[in-house]
């Protein structure tokens, strides 16, 4: 009798440590994706990730074609916003601010966006979704850049 006690005892145990692990599978994270064009050419951010709150800037959405965030000779986009509210964020002028945009280029050059406009089309499980269309200051002549994010993952 306390032999089948004991066997009994461990199926339960083995049946709840299955069914637990079964359970509790992590879900499979979207891949990310931040594209965008300027001057004709198509660039894949190989990083990207949004803030609530960055050091100072809150809002910021960010993607770089390289390896490293701190390094200037990568290629890098960012957004500074007021929120990430879905809706229609309209670019204004200058580096400091809500609703602003700056594009650094592979020579470490800042071009800060001068108009334009992004969208956030959805925000939810921490993960941005959007488009934009913007100017940015250049010499001779100002330069078009636009572009699309999706399940970027945003954090605290």
């Amino acid at each position: 009798m306390n032999r089948s006690i004991l066997q009994f005892s461990y199926t339960v145990l083995l049946g709840t440590v299955l069914i637990y692990f079964a359970c509790n599978k992590s879900e499979e994270k979207c891949p990310s994706s931040f594209t965008w064009t300027v001057s004709g050419n198509t660039h894949i951010a190989t990083l990207d990730s949004a803030y609530v709150q960055y050091d100072l800037t809150p809002y910021l959405i960010q993607g770089i074609t390289g390896t490293n965030f701190n390094t200037s000779y990568n290629r890098k986009l960012y957004f500074s916003l007021s929120s990430f509210n879905p809706g229609t964020y309209t670019i204004i002028t200058g580096n400091t601010g809500s609703n602003i945009m700056a594009y650094i280029d592979e020579l470490g050059f800042n071009h800060y966006g001068v108009s334009g406009t992004l969208t956030i089309t959805s925000y939810s499980n921490n993960l941005l979704n959007g488009n934009f269309s913007c100017i940015i200051a250049a010499s001779p002549s100002n330069i078009p850049i636009t572009g699309s994010f999706s399940n970027v993952p945003v954090r605290p």
